[in-house]
């Protein structure tokens, strides 16, 4: 397919300017210069359009153990795998990328208290899609207060004793 051609003189000038990109692809371009001798000489060059936006992952989920959370979702259903990552992000702020092979993620050593993860999809080109759900997770791996008050420790019992305590958790119950 011929995109351009022309016959004017031309010193390092535009050759076609693109008011609307052709379809997202691989393209190759020649150029052919002829002297007024009947001489030609001819260059080729290749390029990649791709202006298309990144799929967006859904179903995003988080479930914990003690400090690990572990994320899962769904990828979109065209994703280039040589070409975009997922990018995490934790409360707000950017956490790290994800392999694109990849459809489940851990973030390891988490502090107590509820926090919210979503993903997207950056190109090489700095392309990002759409953000997927969001997904909150309460972590709570403090193990509660148990006390023992009455009776002391190594206390002997020599007739009805009372037995106080308490077993609190600001967070479980």
């Amino acid at each position: 397919q011929v995109i351009a051609s022309g016959s004017q003189r031309i010193e390092n000038g535009t050759l076609k300017l693109f008011d609307v990109l052709p379809a997202d692809g691989s393209y190759g371009l020649r150029l052919t210069g002829l002297d007024l001798l009947g001489n030609t000489a001819t260059t080729y060059a290749s390029f990649t359009i791709d202006a298309g936006t990144p799929g967006q992952p859904t179903n995003l989920t988080a479930s914990s153990s003690g400090r690990q959370v572990t994320l899962n979702w769904t990828p979109p259903a065209t994703i280039d795998l040589s070409k975009e990552s997922y990018r995490l992000y934790r409360d707000n702020a950017y956490l790290n990328d994800v392999s694109p092979y990849s459809h489940t993620t851990y973030d390891n050593g988490m502090t107590d208290g509820d926090h919210t993860y979503y993903l997207t999809i950056a190109r090489t080109n700095n392309k990002v899609g759409a953000p997927s759900n969001t997904a909150t997770i309460l972590v709570d791996a403090t193990p509660p207060l148990a006390l023992i008050a009455a009776p002391a420790d190594y206390f002997y019992l020599r007739s009805r004793v009372n037995i106080v305590g308490k077993a609190e958790d600001s967070t479980s119950f």
